[in-house]
């Protein structure tokens, strides 16, 4: 009985969802079932211990025999002895649940057993809402760390583990009958154990997500540096910027003009360089990949992407505009 009752708690849910907001959804409703289904459970083995003492009274009751009281030193040893084997089974089935999700976000354990990624997440260049105060920012959503961001991968996982923990407390102890094996399993060497390795296995794969965008943000100077103001600066170098060897390529040969100097205000050369310059970068960034898997999480770097392509058009659209315009 004590076995059967306590055999779900074991059970975890280790299908792949596509996205974190869908996975917490269908967890949360299979937790909530959990512990009602385990409260039941926990309820039933109480009845079954009062059922116990009540079917040995009556036996003894027949055989003209003492009856036994809730605080007879026996009847104390034998609920003494079930509720040991109730707590070890409990913090048993936590670690293993525990053991469960340590082997999901597991990259060795992933390769070994050609496991899927668990979550799905992205990363994107943030567009702040209009009059806002806010810079775009490149990040990953949700943010993978509690230091970047509220509701962060670490953050959540770390609920799954107390989640599992606090399944403890779904079942009252046989023998004080108001209290929970909540604090045995807190106090669990080989839980504790688990929950340090799971830990560590997300933030190192934090690190090499990060490592991952870097090759997106070595580009942040496209959405970083304002548009207008490096283009009037384009338009209207610094004087010292007019003297020395640049001076001496721009200053036309003897009985040229310059190229467009007059009508645009700089050498149509200085355009193309720069127009170039950004159609180079746009087939650079239309090369970087589109997602990538690193250890149990799928990161789906096409918003960025496509964010950083937008961004090097603008440019682009800046220098031809401005020709097209005069």
């Amino acid at each position: 009985v004590v076995v059967h009752g306590l055999a779900p708690l074991g059970q975890r849910l280790l299908t792949c969802l596509p996205l974190v907001e869908d996975f917490q959804r269908k967890y949360n409703d299979q937790r909530k079932a959990r512990e009602k289904s385990l409260t039941e459970r926990g309820k039933s083995m109480h009845d079954h211990i009062s059922d116990s003492l009540s079917t040995i009274n009556g036996l003894k009751q027949q055989l003209g025999l003492p009856l036994l009281e809730p605080d007879t030193e026996s009847w104390v040893a034998y609920v003494s002895h079930v509720n040991e084997m109730v707590k070890d089974l409990v913090c048993m089935s936590v670690v293993h649940s525990l053991k469960n999700l340590r082997d999901q976000v597991s990259t060795e354990w992933l390769k070994e057993n050609d496991g899927l990624p668990l979550l799905d997440i992205k990363l994107v260049l943030t567009q702040p809402a209009a009059l806002s105060a806010d810079t775009q920012e490149a990040r990953f959503v949700p943010h993978l760390s509690s230091k970047e961001g509220t509701g962060s991968i670490d953050t959540i996982v770390n609920e799954w583990i107390k989640d599992y923990n606090d399944t403890a407390t779904c079942i009252t102890r046989l023998d004080t009958g108001d209290d929970n094996y909540a604090q045995d399993v807190y106090a669990h060497k080989d839980a504790n154990s688990m929950a340090k390795q799971i830990n560590e296995m997300i933030t190192a794969s934090a690190e090499q997500c990060h490592k991952y965008a870097s090759q997106f943000l070595q580009h942040a100077a496209l959405w970083e540096k304002d548009i207008k103001k490096e283009f009037n600066l384009f338009l209207n170098p610094p004087q010292s910027a007019k003297h020395g060897d640049d001076e001496a390529e721009d200053k036309p040969k003897e009985g040229e003009e310059a190229p467009g100097s007059e009508f645009f205000g700089v050498h149509l050369e200085k355009f193309d360089q720069q127009i170039t310059k950004y159609e180079k970068l746009l087939e650079k960034i239309n090369d970087l990949p589109p997602s990538s898997v690193v250890g149990w999480l799928r990161i789906d770097s096409k918003p960025i992407r496509e964010s950083l392509k937008d961004c090097c058009k603008k440019w682009i659209e800046t220098y031809t505009g401005y020709i097209v315009a005069r």
